[in-house]
Protein backbone atom coordinates (compact mmCIF):
# COMPACT_ATOMS: atom_id res chain seq x y z
CA UNK A 1 0.00 0.00 0.00
CA UNK A 2 2.76 2.26 0.92
CA UNK A 3 4.09 2.55 -2.76
CA UNK A 4 -0.04 3.66 -4.25
CA UNK A 5 0.45 6.30 -0.85
CA UNK A 6 4.10 8.06 -1.33
CA UNK A 7 3.12 11.92 -0.72
CA UNK A 8 6.22 14.01 -0.55
CA UNK A 9 5.24 17.69 -0.60
CA UNK A 10 6.97 19.88 -2.76
CA UNK A 11 9.11 23.37 -0.51
CA UNK A 12 7.45 25.72 -3.39
CA UNK A 13 8.13 29.37 -2.16
CA UNK A 14 5.33 31.33 -2.88
CA UNK A 15 4.69 35.35 -2.47
CA UNK A 16 1.81 37.58 -3.04
CA UNK A 17 1.39 38.93 -6.16
CA UNK A 18 2.57 42.86 -5.99
CA UNK A 19 0.15 46.07 -6.48
CA UNK A 20 3.07 48.21 -8.12
CA UNK A 21 5.02 45.91 -10.20
CA UNK A 22 7.40 45.97 -13.13
CA UNK A 23 7.38 43.78 -15.92
CA UNK A 24 9.75 41.58 -14.44
CA UNK A 25 7.81 41.15 -11.13
CA UNK A 26 5.06 40.37 -12.93
CA UNK A 27 5.98 37.98 -14.81
CA UNK A 28 7.80 35.96 -11.62
CA UNK A 29 3.94 36.82 -10.00
CA UNK A 30 3.12 34.99 -12.86
CA UNK A 31 5.32 31.86 -12.35
CA UNK A 32 4.86 31.28 -8.92
CA UNK A 33 0.92 31.64 -8.84
CA UNK A 34 0.77 28.65 -11.92
CA UNK A 35 3.27 26.82 -9.60
CA UNK A 36 0.64 27.56 -6.47
CA UNK A 37 -2.09 26.14 -8.78
CA UNK A 38 -0.09 23.22 -9.29
CA UNK A 39 -0.23 24.27 -13.33
CA UNK A 40 3.15 22.78 -14.27
CA UNK A 41 3.41 23.25 -17.71
CA UNK A 42 2.32 27.19 -17.62
CA UNK A 43 4.59 27.17 -14.62
CA UNK A 44 7.57 26.30 -16.55
CA UNK A 45 6.75 28.56 -18.80
CA UNK A 46 6.07 31.63 -16.67
CA UNK A 47 9.27 30.90 -14.99
CA UNK A 48 11.54 30.70 -17.96
CA UNK A 49 10.09 33.93 -18.66
CA UNK A 50 11.32 35.46 -15.26
CA UNK A 51 14.06 33.94 -16.01
CA UNK A 52 14.73 35.75 -19.16
CA UNK A 53 14.66 39.49 -17.83
CA UNK A 54 17.66 40.90 -17.71
CA UNK A 55 16.15 43.11 -15.05
CA UNK A 56 15.69 40.29 -12.40
CA UNK A 57 17.38 40.07 -9.30
CA UNK A 58 19.82 36.76 -8.13
CA UNK A 59 17.11 36.59 -5.69
CA UNK A 60 13.87 36.78 -8.31
CA UNK A 61 16.18 34.30 -10.26
CA UNK A 62 16.32 32.29 -7.49
CA UNK A 63 12.58 31.94 -6.89
CA UNK A 64 11.49 31.32 -10.22
CA UNK A 65 14.29 28.36 -10.46
CA UNK A 66 12.72 27.06 -7.20
CA UNK A 67 9.33 27.00 -8.99
CA UNK A 68 10.33 25.61 -12.16
CA UNK A 69 12.53 22.80 -10.42
CA UNK A 70 8.67 21.95 -8.80
CA UNK A 71 7.28 22.18 -12.01
CA UNK A 72 9.87 19.93 -13.93
CA UNK A 73 9.86 17.96 -10.63
CA UNK A 74 6.28 16.94 -11.16
CA UNK A 75 6.36 16.25 -14.87
CA UNK A 76 8.92 13.50 -13.88
CA UNK A 77 11.79 15.76 -15.78
CA UNK A 78 14.11 15.03 -12.57
CA UNK A 79 17.39 16.40 -14.73
CA UNK A 80 15.93 19.67 -15.29
CA UNK A 81 14.82 19.83 -12.03
CA UNK A 82 17.87 18.98 -9.97
CA UNK A 83 19.70 21.62 -12.68
CA UNK A 84 17.15 24.01 -11.47
CA UNK A 85 17.42 23.76 -7.68
CA UNK A 86 21.23 23.41 -7.58
CA UNK A 87 20.99 26.73 -9.57
CA UNK A 88 18.88 28.59 -6.91
CA UNK A 89 21.00 27.26 -4.21
CA UNK A 90 24.20 29.21 -5.84
CA UNK A 91 22.35 32.12 -6.18
CA UNK A 92 20.59 31.69 -3.19
CA UNK A 93 22.79 29.69 -0.62
CA UNK A 94 19.56 30.41 2.24
CA UNK A 95 16.86 29.49 -0.19
CA UNK A 96 15.61 26.25 2.09
CA UNK A 97 12.49 25.85 -0.34
CA UNK A 98 15.30 25.24 -2.76
CA UNK A 99 17.35 22.47 -0.12
CA UNK A 100 13.61 21.12 0.42
CA UNK A 101 12.97 20.51 -3.32
CA UNK A 102 16.34 19.20 -4.12
CA UNK A 103 15.95 16.86 -0.98
CA UNK A 104 12.89 15.70 -2.45
CA UNK A 105 14.28 14.65 -5.86
CA UNK A 106 17.00 12.33 -4.01
CA UNK A 107 14.04 10.60 -2.21
CA UNK A 108 12.50 9.86 -4.89
CA UNK A 109 15.54 8.38 -6.83
CA UNK A 110 16.21 6.74 -3.52
CA UNK A 111 18.97 8.48 -1.95
CA UNK A 112 18.68 8.90 1.19
CA UNK A 113 21.73 9.87 2.33
CA UNK A 114 21.57 12.73 0.01
CA UNK A 115 18.22 13.63 0.72
CA UNK A 116 17.84 14.34 4.07
CA UNK A 117 21.20 16.43 4.09
CA UNK A 118 19.47 18.74 2.29
CA UNK A 119 16.29 18.23 4.10
CA UNK A 120 18.86 19.28 7.28
CA UNK A 121 19.91 22.06 5.32
CA UNK A 122 16.30 23.20 4.71
CA UNK A 123 15.42 22.82 8.70
CA UNK A 124 18.92 24.79 9.76
CA UNK A 125 17.99 27.63 7.62
CA UNK A 126 14.17 27.40 8.50
CA UNK A 127 13.50 25.43 11.83
CA UNK A 128 9.87 26.06 11.03
CA UNK A 129 9.25 24.92 7.68
CA UNK A 130 7.14 22.14 8.13
CA UNK A 131 7.19 20.25 4.67
CA UNK A 132 11.25 19.65 5.67
CA UNK A 133 10.25 17.61 8.37
CA UNK A 134 7.56 16.01 6.65
CA UNK A 135 9.64 15.07 3.73
CA UNK A 136 12.68 14.34 5.84
CA UNK A 137 10.10 11.44 7.66
CA UNK A 138 9.74 9.97 4.28
CA UNK A 139 13.62 9.38 3.89
CA UNK A 140 14.40 8.38 7.35
CA UNK A 141 11.26 5.79 7.23
CA UNK A 142 13.24 4.47 3.45
CA UNK A 143 16.00 4.06 5.93
CA UNK A 144 13.99 2.33 8.45
CA UNK A 145 14.98 4.63 10.98
CA UNK A 146 11.64 4.53 12.08
CA UNK A 147 11.58 6.61 15.74
CA UNK A 148 13.05 9.50 13.90
CA UNK A 149 10.68 9.52 10.93
CA UNK A 150 7.55 9.23 13.51
CA UNK A 151 9.54 12.16 15.47
CA UNK A 152 9.50 14.14 12.46
CA UNK A 153 5.95 13.62 11.46
CA UNK A 154 5.23 14.48 14.59
CA UNK A 155 7.07 17.74 14.27
CA UNK A 156 5.89 18.73 11.00
CA UNK A 157 2.32 18.10 11.82
CA UNK A 158 2.60 20.42 15.12
CA UNK A 159 4.39 23.47 12.89
CA UNK A 160 1.22 22.58 10.19
CA UNK A 161 -1.49 21.14 11.51
CA UNK A 162 -3.67 22.10 7.89
CA UNK A 163 -1.31 19.99 6.18
CA UNK A 164 -2.91 16.99 4.90
CA UNK A 165 -0.44 15.39 3.61
CA UNK A 166 1.32 14.71 6.43
CA UNK A 167 -1.16 13.04 8.28
CA UNK A 168 -1.68 10.97 5.75
CA UNK A 169 1.99 9.77 5.48
CA UNK A 170 2.03 10.13 8.99
CA UNK A 171 -0.90 7.23 8.78
CA UNK A 172 0.82 5.31 6.65
CA UNK A 173 3.75 5.07 8.78
CA UNK A 174 1.34 3.92 11.76
CA UNK A 175 -0.23 1.19 9.14
CA UNK A 176 3.16 -0.25 8.23
CA UNK A 177 4.10 -0.81 12.06
CA UNK A 178 0.48 -2.23 12.48
CA UNK A 179 -1.13 0.50 14.39
CA UNK A 180 -3.80 0.67 12.32
CA UNK A 181 -6.22 2.77 15.12
CA UNK A 182 -3.78 5.29 14.72
CA UNK A 183 -3.51 5.03 11.41
CA UNK A 184 -7.63 5.24 11.23
CA UNK A 185 -7.37 8.65 12.92
CA UNK A 186 -4.60 10.29 11.17
CA UNK A 187 -6.47 9.06 7.53
CA UNK A 188 -9.45 10.64 9.32
CA UNK A 189 -7.69 13.78 10.10
CA UNK A 190 -6.12 13.75 6.87
CA UNK A 191 -9.41 13.75 5.11
CA UNK A 192 -11.15 16.21 7.24
CA UNK A 193 -8.96 18.63 5.79
CA UNK A 194 -9.05 17.03 2.02
CA UNK A 195 -12.11 15.25 2.13
CA UNK A 196 -12.41 14.18 -1.57
CA UNK A 197 -8.16 12.67 -1.85
CA UNK A 198 -8.88 9.57 -3.47
CA UNK A 199 -5.27 8.18 -2.11
CA UNK A 200 -6.07 9.02 1.30
CA UNK A 201 -9.65 7.34 1.19
CA UNK A 202 -8.37 4.33 -0.13
CA UNK A 203 -5.76 3.92 2.64
CA UNK A 204 -8.43 4.29 4.72
CA UNK A 205 -10.95 1.45 3.02
CA UNK A 206 -8.43 -0.38 2.85
CA UNK A 207 -7.66 -0.10 6.79
CA UNK A 208 -10.82 -0.51 7.51
CA UNK A 209 -10.98 -3.88 5.89
CA UNK A 210 -7.91 -5.64 8.00
CA UNK A 211 -9.94 -4.41 11.21
CA UNK A 212 -12.63 -5.93 9.68
CA UNK A 213 -14.97 -2.81 9.62
CA UNK A 214 -16.44 -3.59 6.08
CA UNK A 215 -19.42 -1.07 6.22
CA UNK A 216 -16.63 1.55 6.99
CA UNK A 217 -14.23 0.27 4.38
CA UNK A 218 -17.12 0.00 1.94
CA UNK A 219 -18.32 3.73 2.01
CA UNK A 220 -14.81 4.49 1.74
CA UNK A 221 -14.36 2.77 -1.72
CA UNK A 222 -17.61 3.76 -3.16
CA UNK A 223 -16.77 7.34 -2.44
CA UNK A 224 -13.57 7.11 -3.88
CA UNK A 225 -15.05 5.50 -7.05
CA UNK A 226 -17.30 7.94 -7.46
CA UNK A 227 -14.46 10.09 -7.72
CA UNK A 228 -11.99 8.05 -9.90
CA UNK A 229 -14.80 5.17 -11.69
CA UNK A 230 -12.20 3.22 -13.43
CA UNK A 231 -9.60 3.30 -11.18
CA UNK A 232 -8.41 -0.51 -10.79
CA UNK A 233 -7.05 -0.20 -7.17
CA UNK A 234 -10.65 1.25 -6.13
CA UNK A 235 -12.75 -1.74 -7.92
CA UNK A 236 -10.64 -4.31 -5.99
CA UNK A 237 -10.39 -2.48 -2.94
CA UNK A 238 -14.30 -2.73 -2.88
CA UNK A 239 -14.24 -6.25 -4.19
CA UNK A 240 -11.90 -7.69 -1.83
CA UNK A 241 -15.05 -5.99 1.10
CA UNK A 242 -17.53 -7.46 -1.02
CA UNK A 243 -16.12 -11.04 -0.76
CA UNK A 244 -15.58 -10.41 2.52
CA UNK A 245 -19.21 -9.50 3.16
CA UNK A 246 -20.22 -12.70 1.26
CA UNK A 247 -21.65 -10.74 -1.68
CA UNK A 248 -19.90 -12.43 -4.16
CA UNK A 249 -21.22 -11.71 -7.73
CA UNK A 250 -20.77 -7.99 -7.06
CA UNK A 251 -16.86 -8.41 -6.17
CA UNK A 252 -16.89 -10.57 -9.10
CA UNK A 253 -18.46 -7.65 -10.78
CA UNK A 254 -15.80 -4.65 -10.05
CA UNK A 255 -12.92 -7.35 -10.02
CA UNK A 256 -14.14 -8.33 -14.09
CA UNK A 257 -13.76 -3.98 -14.42
CA UNK A 258 -10.59 -4.10 -12.87
CA UNK A 259 -8.70 -6.94 -14.68
CA UNK A 260 -10.38 -5.18 -18.41
CA UNK A 261 -9.28 -1.25 -16.93
CA UNK A 262 -5.25 -2.70 -16.30
CA UNK A 263 -4.80 -5.71 -18.41
CA UNK A 264 -0.53 -5.08 -18.69
CA UNK A 265 -0.63 -4.89 -14.80
CA UNK A 266 2.10 -7.76 -13.45
CA UNK A 267 -0.24 -7.61 -10.55
CA UNK A 268 -3.23 -8.62 -12.87
CA UNK A 269 -2.74 -12.09 -12.02
CA UNK A 270 -3.83 -11.87 -8.35
CA UNK A 271 -7.16 -9.46 -9.83
CA UNK A 272 -7.58 -12.98 -11.71
CA UNK A 273 -7.51 -15.48 -9.49
CA UNK A 274 -9.80 -13.03 -7.45
CA UNK A 275 -12.19 -12.46 -9.86
CA UNK A 276 -12.65 -17.01 -11.09
CA UNK A 277 -12.50 -17.45 -7.19
CA UNK A 278 -15.25 -14.43 -6.52
CA UNK A 279 -17.32 -15.75 -9.52
CA UNK A 280 -16.77 -20.05 -8.23
CA UNK A 281 -18.44 -19.28 -4.71
CA UNK A 282 -21.28 -16.81 -6.54
CA UNK A 283 -21.59 -20.64 -8.09
CA UNK A 284 -19.89 -20.85 -11.18
CA UNK A 285 -17.09 -23.40 -12.48
CA UNK A 286 -14.01 -22.49 -11.65
CA UNK A 287 -11.68 -23.48 -14.04
CA UNK A 288 -13.95 -22.62 -16.30
CA UNK A 289 -14.33 -19.20 -15.44
CA UNK A 290 -10.40 -19.02 -14.90
CA UNK A 291 -8.73 -20.68 -17.77
CA UNK A 292 -10.04 -17.27 -20.18
CA UNK A 293 -8.22 -15.20 -18.33
CA UNK A 294 -5.23 -17.74 -17.36
CA UNK A 295 -3.48 -18.42 -20.54
CA UNK A 296 -0.29 -16.27 -20.08
CA UNK A 297 -0.07 -16.33 -16.38
CA UNK A 298 0.51 -20.38 -16.72
CA UNK A 299 4.28 -19.88 -17.10
CA UNK A 300 4.88 -17.22 -14.54
CA UNK A 301 7.27 -18.47 -11.82
CA UNK A 302 4.41 -17.20 -8.98
CA UNK A 303 2.01 -17.42 -8.61
CA UNK A 304 1.75 -19.34 -11.79
CA UNK A 305 1.27 -22.77 -9.36
CA UNK A 306 -1.55 -20.99 -7.94
CA UNK A 307 -3.36 -20.74 -11.18
CA UNK A 308 -2.85 -24.00 -12.60
CA UNK A 309 -4.30 -25.34 -8.89
CA UNK A 310 -7.30 -23.25 -9.42
CA UNK A 311 -7.56 -24.98 -12.96
CA UNK A 312 -6.92 -28.31 -11.60
CA UNK A 313 -4.17 -29.43 -13.29
CA UNK A 314 -1.80 -29.27 -10.27
CA UNK A 315 -2.69 -30.59 -6.30
CA UNK A 316 -2.56 -28.79 -3.30
CA UNK A 317 1.14 -29.94 -2.48
CA UNK A 318 2.66 -28.95 -6.06
CA UNK A 319 1.74 -25.27 -4.74
CA UNK A 320 3.02 -25.37 -0.93
CA UNK A 321 6.35 -27.34 -2.87
CA UNK A 322 7.07 -23.90 -4.88
CA UNK A 323 7.57 -22.39 -1.83
CA UNK A 324 10.87 -21.97 -0.73
CA UNK A 325 10.74 -23.50 3.14
CA UNK A 326 13.26 -20.25 4.15
CA UNK A 327 11.71 -17.52 6.25
CA UNK A 328 11.39 -14.57 4.42
CA UNK A 329 8.66 -11.92 4.05
CA UNK A 330 8.61 -12.69 0.39
CA UNK A 331 7.98 -16.66 1.17
CA UNK A 332 5.58 -15.58 3.86
CA UNK A 333 3.40 -13.65 1.59
CA UNK A 334 3.42 -16.54 -0.90
CA UNK A 335 2.39 -19.09 1.71
CA UNK A 336 -0.20 -16.87 3.01
CA UNK A 337 -1.32 -16.01 -0.39
CA UNK A 338 -1.24 -19.58 -1.32
CA UNK A 339 -2.71 -20.91 1.90
CA UNK A 340 -5.75 -18.50 1.31
CA UNK A 341 -6.66 -20.01 -2.27
CA UNK A 342 -6.30 -23.33 -1.50
CA UNK A 343 -9.01 -23.05 1.43
CA UNK A 344 -11.29 -21.46 -1.15
CA UNK A 345 -10.72 -24.24 -3.48
CA UNK A 346 -11.55 -27.12 -0.65
CA UNK A 347 -14.39 -24.41 0.18
CA UNK A 348 -15.46 -25.17 -2.83
CA UNK A 349 -14.99 -29.20 -2.61
CA UNK A 350 -17.25 -29.09 0.17
CA UNK A 351 -13.76 -29.94 2.57
CA UNK A 352 -14.46 -27.56 5.47
CA UNK A 353 -11.62 -29.22 7.40
CA UNK A 354 -8.83 -28.71 5.08
CA UNK A 355 -9.98 -25.23 4.52
CA UNK A 356 -9.93 -24.86 7.97
CA UNK A 357 -6.24 -25.87 7.85
CA UNK A 358 -5.49 -23.64 5.49
CA UNK A 359 -7.00 -20.35 6.30
CA UNK A 360 -5.48 -21.11 10.00
CA UNK A 361 -2.47 -21.25 7.41
CA UNK A 362 -2.74 -17.80 5.95
CA UNK A 363 -3.52 -16.44 9.01
CA UNK A 364 -0.77 -17.57 11.08
CA UNK A 365 2.24 -16.15 8.52
CA UNK A 366 2.09 -12.73 10.49
CA UNK A 367 1.63 -11.01 6.98
CA UNK A 368 -0.17 -7.09 7.07
CA UNK A 369 0.23 -6.31 3.73
CA UNK A 370 -2.02 -8.79 1.78
CA UNK A 371 -5.72 -8.85 1.50
CA UNK A 372 -5.54 -12.98 1.31
CA UNK A 373 -4.15 -12.59 4.93
CA UNK A 374 -7.48 -11.07 6.46
CA UNK A 375 -9.73 -12.40 3.94
CA UNK A 376 -8.33 -15.79 5.38
CA UNK A 377 -9.31 -14.60 9.12
CA UNK A 378 -12.45 -14.09 8.05
CA UNK A 379 -13.25 -17.19 6.30
CA UNK A 380 -12.42 -18.90 9.55
CA UNK A 381 -14.80 -16.61 11.54
CA UNK A 382 -17.53 -17.33 8.54
CA UNK A 383 -16.75 -21.38 9.33
CA UNK A 384 -17.09 -21.12 12.99
CA UNK A 385 -20.53 -19.02 12.83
Amino acid sequence: MRGALVCVTLGILLMPARVFATEAERTLDACMTAADDKDWELAIEQCTDALRSNASSPVDMATALVNRCAAYSMRDDVDHAKHDCEAAISLDPKRASAHTNLGRLYHLAGDEDQAIWHFDAAIRLAPDLAVAYNNRAESYWAKGDISKAMADYDTAIRLDPTDATAFTNRGVSYLDSGDRSRAVADFSASLRLRPHDVETLEARGRTYFDLREFDKALADFELALRLQPQNAGLLVGRAVVEFAQGKFAAAARDLSRAADADPDNRENVYVVLWYATARARAGADLAAELAPRAARFRSVEWPGPIVSRLLGEVDDEAVLAAISSADTPENRQRRCVASFFLGEVSLLHGDEEHAVTFFRAAAETGILTRAECTAARVELDRLKS
